[in-house]
C-alpha cells in the first residue's frame, strides 16, 4: 500500500498544472515565509517596546481605519484576476486591459471616500471605540495610507494575471522589511505611537511608487501596442451584469472576512482593557501564522482554476484540488502541532512574561487557523465556478455565529471567549464552502 502511495506521489510530478502552481506557490511561499517572519518580528518589536497597553492602542487604531477602508473598498482584485485570466487565456488583450482600467477607476474613487470618512470621524471614533480622544490625531495620520495605497490591490491582481509571481515575491519581501524598519526605528527612539504611524505612512508612499512604476512597465512590456487607459470600457458591455454580480459577492465575503478579523478586536476592546486586546492580538497573530503558509496556494490557484474552467477541464480541476489538499494538510498539521506544544516557550521568547496569558489562546486559535489553511482552495474554486454567492451565504452564517459568540462570551471570558468565537467561525465557514464547491465540480465531471 505504501509503495502505491509513493508511486502516486511520484506521478504528481508529471502534472503540468500542479507543477506550475507549486513552482509559483513556492516562489510566493519563500517570500511569504520571509514576509511572515518580518511581520511577526514587527509584532515582537511593538509588543516589547509598547507593552500590552501601547500595543493594544496600536491594534485599535489600525483596526478602526482598516474597517472603514474595507467598508468602502470595492474589492476588485478577485474580479480582475478572474476575468483578466479568462481574457488572457483566449488572447483578448484589449478586454483584459479594460478590466484593469475598470479596477483602477474603482480603487481611486473608493480610496478617496474612505480617507474622508476616517478623517472626519476620527474625533468621534476615538472617544467611543478607542476610549481616548488623544488617539484622534493618530487616526487621522494613519488615514493617509488609504489614499497612498489605494491602487495596490489592482496592481497585485495584474501581476497575478501576467504571471509575475517572482516579482510579487521580491516586492512583498522588500516592503515587509521596509515596514519593519519604519516601525522599529521610531519605537526604539522612543517616538511612541505617533512616530510609529509616521513610519507606516512613509513606508506606504515608497511602496506605492515602486508598485505603480513596475506595473506600468510590465504592462507596456507585455502589451506594448495598448495603453491601459486607452482600452474602452464598452468592451465589457456584454459582461457588466456578470462583473457587477461577481463584485457584489466578493465584497460581501470581504466584509465577512473583515468582521472575522477586526470586529473581535473592537468588541473585546469595548468590554475589556487595551492590555487584554494586546495579549489577544498577539495570540491570534501567532496562531494564524499557520494559515498564512497556505496563502501562496490561494494566490496562484485562482488563475489556474479560472483557465481550467474556461477550457471545461473539470476533471483536472478536481485532481488539482485533491492534491493541494493533501499537501497543505500534511504541512499545516505538523506546524500547528509544533506551535501548540511549544506555545509557552515561544511566547516567552518573542513577547516576554507580560504576554504569558496568550499561551492558552494560541492553543485554541492555531487549530482553527490550520483548518482554514487546508481548505483555502474553497474560495478561489468558488470564484472560478462563478459562484461567489456560496462564499456570501456560508460567510454570513459563520460570521453571525462568531459575532453572537463574541457578544455573549467576551463580557464574561474576555480574550478566551473571543478566541472561541474565532474557532467557531473556522469550523463553519471553510468546510461548508468546500463541500459546496466539491459537489459542483463532481456534477460537472459527471457531465463530461
Amino acid at each position: 500500500m505504501l509503495k502505491g502511495q509513493f508511486a502516486r506521489l511520484r506521478g504528481w510530478r508529471s502534472d503540468p498544472v500542479l507543477d506550475r502552481l507549486l513552482r509559483n506557490s513556492f516562489s510566493l511561499l519563500v517570500s511569504g515565509g520571509a514576509v511572515n517572519a518580518l511581520n511577526f518580528l514587527q509584532v515582537v518589536v511593538l509588543t516589547r517596546l509598547l507593552l500590552p497597553e501601547g500595543y493594544g492602542r496600536f491594534t485599535l487604531v489600525t483596526s478602526f481605519v482598516t474597517i472603514v477602508n474595507q467598508f468602502f473598498d470595492v474589492r476588485v482584485r478577485e474580479t480582475t484576476v478572474k476575468f483578466g485570466s479568462e481574457y488572457r487565456a483566449v488572447n483578448q488583450i484589449d478586454h483584459l486591459l479594460a478590466v484593469a482600467k475598470l479596477s483602477y477607476l474603482i480603487d481611486l474613487s473608493t480610496g478617496g471616500l474612505a480617507f474622508l470618512l476616517v478623517w472626519f470621524s476620527a474625533p468621534w471614533a476615538s472617544g467611543v471605540f478607542l476610549k481616548t480622544a488623544e488617539l484622534a490625531p493618530i487616526v487621522q495620520l494613519y488615514a493617509f495610507t488609504l489614499l497612498i495605497s489605494t491602487m495596490d490591490h489592482t496592481n497585485a491582481a495584474i501581476m497575478q494575471v501576467l504571471g509575475r509571481f517572482q516579482w510579487l515575491s521580491i516586492y512583498s519581501t522588500l516592503m515587509a522589511l521596509l515596514e519593519l524598519l519604519a516601525v522599529a526605528i521610531p519605537a526604539f527612539l522612543g517616538m511612541g505611537l505617533t512616530g510609529v504611524f509616521i513610519g507606516l505612512v512613509i513606508k506606504d508612499a515608497v511602496s506605492a511608487f515602486v508598485n505603480i512604476s513596475y506595473t506600468s512597465w510590465a504592462l507596456k512590456r507585455d502589451f506594448s501596442s495598448a495603453g491601459i487607459f486607452r482600452a474602452p470600457l464598452s468592451l465589457l458591455r456584454g459582461r457588466f451584469t456578470e462583473i457587477a454580480r461577481f463584485v457584489f459577492h466578493t465584497n460581501i465575503i470581504a466584509y465577512i472576512k473583515m468582521l472575522n478579523t477586526k470586529a473581535d478586536v473592537l468588541i473585546l476592546g469595548f468590554f475589556r482593557s487595551a492590555a487584554e486586546v494586546g495579549v489577544y492580538k498577539f495570540a491570534r497573530q501567532l496562531g494564524t501564522l499557520v494559515a498564512s503558509l497556505a496563502d501562496p496556494i490561494s494566490n496562484t490557484l485562482l488563475p489556474e482554476l479560472s483557465q481550467l474552467q474556461a477550457r471545461q477541464q473539470y476533471r483536472e480541476a478536481q485532481r488539482l484540488i485533491r492534491r493541494i489538499t493533501f499537501i497543505t494538510g500534511v504541512a499545516l498539521a505538523m506546524v500547528a502541532l509544533g506551535i501548540a506544544l511549544f506555545s509557552g516557550p515561544i511566547t516567552l521568547l518573542l513577547a516576554g512574561p507580560d504576554y504569558l496569558e496568550a499561551t492558552r489562546l494560541i492553543r485554541i486559535g492555531v487549530w482553527g487557523a490550520a483548518l482554514g489553511g487546508v481548505l483555502i482552495w474553497g474560495w478561489p474554486a468558488a470564484l472560478s465556478l462563478q459562484r461567489p454567492d456560496w462564499g456570501t451565504k456560508t460567510g454570513i452564517l459563520a460570521v453571525s455565529i462568531q459575532i453572537g459568540l463574541l457578544l455573549a462570551l467576551t463580557q464574561i471570558y474576555g480574550a478566551l471567549g473571543a478566541m472561541a468565537a474565532f474557532l467557531a467561525y473556522q469550523l463553519v465557514a471553510q468546510p461548508l464552502l468546500a463541500a459546496l464547491v466539491w459537489r459542483r465540480l463532481s456534477a460537472q465531471t459527471e457531465q463530461i
